[in-house]
Parts: C-alpha cells; structure tokens; sequence
C-alpha cells in the first residue's frame, strides 16, 4: 500500500520531500490536494452512478433517522400522494426549462470555440446536475408508482418529505449552473479561467518534470555512493563479452528460444512507480566487496524494461534469486499511460499564438505573452541542473 511507504526506506517519499523543501508554490496543502482530488472524481461526466448512490443514501437516511429538524412538517398519506405527482411534475417541468435556457445561453457564449465549451462544462458542473436532477424526477417517478406497495405508511410520508427537499436542492444547483454560464457571456472571464487553466496545468506539468529529475538524481546519488558506474552504450562497446560472442564465429549455431527466455531478452516495458532504497543499498552493500559494478539508471513515472537485472558485477551475472530480490525492490504498474502529463491547455494557446500572430491582433497577442511570461519565470523558479 501506497501509505506504507512514506518513510525514508522509499525513493518516491524522499524526493517529494525535496520537492515540497525546494518547490513550494508548486505544491498544495494535503487537504488542497484531497479537496480538489475529490471534486474532480466525484463531478467526471462518467460519475454518474456515484450520483445515484448518494441520492439513494439520501433516501435511505430520510427513512431510517427522524431527523426533527426536517420531520416537523406532518404529512398525510393522502397528502403525500398528491405531493409527490406534483413534485415530479414540478422538477421535469423545471428541468425542461433548465435545458432550454443552457441552450441559449451557451449559444451566445463569448467564445465559441470547443475548448471554451469543456471549460464550461468543467467550471459549471453541467453533467452532474444533470445527472442529479434527473436522478431525483427517477426518484420521484417511483415513489409515485409505489405509492400503494410502500408499508408501512409512514416510510411512504418519509419519502415524500425527502424528495420535496431535494427538490429544492435541485433548484440550488440550477441557481449556481446560471450563475457558472452567465460568466462564460464575458471574454474576459473566459480568458482569465483559461489562463488559470493554463497555469494549473504548467504547475502540474514542471512538478512531474522536476520529480523524474529528482527521482534519477537521488537514485544516482545511491548508486555513486556505491561506487556503482552506469551502463551506457561505450560501457557495453568496450566489453569484452562482445569478442566471445558466438555470432563472430563462422560456425555459428541458429539458437531456439522458448517463450519465457524471449520475456527475458525483451521484457515487457512496465511504469516504475516506487524504488524501495533500504534493500537496493543493502545489495549494493553485499556486491561492493565482490568487484566492480554496474547499474542502469531508473526514474520514478517512467516505463522501463528493467525490472529485475539492473544491477550486477561486472564478471558475474545475476542469479535468479538475486534477479527476483531486485524485482521486489521495485513497485511496478502495467498502466504506463497512467502518467499525468497534459498539454492540452498550452497546445491551445500555441494554437491562438499562432492565430493571432497571423490575423494581426495585437491586444490578444500581448494577453498570450503576458500567460507565456509568467510560465518562463515559472520554470526559471523551479529548475534544477541535469
């Protein structure tokens, strides 16, 4: 587990404690990080089962606990039949309205342009109000369609008074949806949220830069230390393994290869995801004595191949037991595209960059310098050798 391994013992807990030493406008606070973590899963487009979840929990609480504070209002079960037909008429009518005015107002954006609808779309949480006020005219549908199967009657009642208060929920989110797109009517809000856009991901972008840096920089520290040398090309041209190869000779044999032997000449690459530092300095510590060394450098948030034979003695290779205690030092994904890297905010403004540049708009050219200056003197600030 991931939280196990903040401690010393581990590559990826040292070098974000020099990033969050070294670089501290790039970084948040833990709770900045869980907050906006949250908000980002719990409001994806592809979240809305999360978003009956909660309307179902909601429910379930309304039934279960007599909360005083929203059970005062008395309802009979006559009432409440004649309540809820009315509340699901009320949200789809509401919801109907909803759509048609989102309709007009994005059609009259300042920006139309695709970019400027998923920033929309983001900042104003359109999908999961969506999702949650059709959830709730789902709700109510059904309480309506039970009415006579609910038992006891009270449950029914519960219900009711429930989903009259979501309802006003719904109304809440559709307040806040209006509010979020009226902003996207003005230009210079649009490019304001685009130059945060912009900024935010510049951040995101040098901090996992800065952190494959740092990554190889104190795994290379460890092996020097070590008196370790890296393999390189010269290294392996240099060696005299080449002049006793079988394929120099004239009498060369054409080798069979199983499967299993090809997975060793070719391994697939793999995303190395943390570097347990304890044990890698306790093999470098037993193979010091022994001879020379070599090693490959590794990065954390890279793909590698190198899984399992990156260090070793010059003379002697590797056994499979000494190969399989080298594997388990590393924390190793299959998914090599789970890296967070995005450009997709400064391809835009490369884009406009050039648009501008072109059609001579100068006002808009020196706002994009303005974006592009403050992202140089970004990385001027966080930068390190190597």
């Amino acid at each position: 587990m991931k939280y196990f391994r903040n401690n010393n013992n581990w590559l990826r807990y040292k070098v974000n404690a020099i990033i969050n030493n070294n670089h501290k406008d790039l970084e948040q606070t833990t709770w900045e990080k869980l907050y906006k973590s949250s908000l980002k899963y719990a409001f994806d487009k592809k979240r809305w089962w999360l978003i009956i979840i909660v309307i179902l929990l909601i429910y379930f609480i309304g039934i279960v606990i007599n909360i005083r504070l929203l059970n005062f209002i008395d309802i009979k079960l006559d009432t409440a039949k004649i309540i809820v037909d009315q509340r699901t008429s009320n949200t789809a009518t509401i919801i109907s309205m909803t759509l048609a005015v989102v309709g007009f107002l994005m059609s009259n954006l300042a920006v139309k342009e695709s970019f400027a609808y998923r920033l929309l779309f983001k900042n104003s949480k359109l999908y999961p109000i969506i999702y949650f006020t059709l959830g709730i005219i789902g709700s109510l549908i059904l309480i309506s369609l039970f009415r006579d199967t609910i038992k006891p009657e009270y449950i029914f009642s519960r219900l009711v008074l429930t989903g009259s208060y979501l309802v006003l929920v719904v109304l809440l989110l559709i307040g806040y949806l209006f509010r979020s797109i009226i902003h996207f009517t003005n230009s210079k809000r649009i490019k304001d949220l685009l130059h945060a856009e912009l900024i935010s991901e510049s951040k995101l972008n040098l901090r996992e830069s800065l952190f494959k840096k740092y990554s190889r920089k104190v795994y290379d520290d460890i092996m020097i230390t070590s008196d370790a040398k890296e393999y390189n090309f010269f290294e392996s041209f240099s060696s005299t393994s080449l002049s006793d190869s079988a394929l120099e000779t004239e009498d060369a044999e054409i080798l069979e290869i199983k499967g299993d032997e090809l997975f060793e000449l070719f391994p697939k690459q793999k995303l190395l995801e943390d570097v347990n530092i304890s044990r890698l300095t306790n093999f470098l510590f037993q193979k010091k004595s022994h001879g020379k060394i070599y090693y490959r450098r590794l990065a954390l948030g890279e793909s590698t191949s190198e899984t399992n034979n990156y260090i070793w003695l010059h003379t002697t290779p590797n056994t499979q037991n000494e190969k399989k205690y080298l594997h388990k030092c590393l924390i190793l994904k299959k998914e090599i595209s789970s890296m967070r890297i995005s450009n997709d905010v400064r391809k835009y403004f490369d884009q406009k960059l050039e648009e501008y540049s072109y059609e001579s708009k100068h006002r808009d050219l020196d706002e994009l310098l303005k974006s592009y200056l403050e992202i140089y003197e970004l990385e001027m600030t966080n930068k390190i050798d190597g």
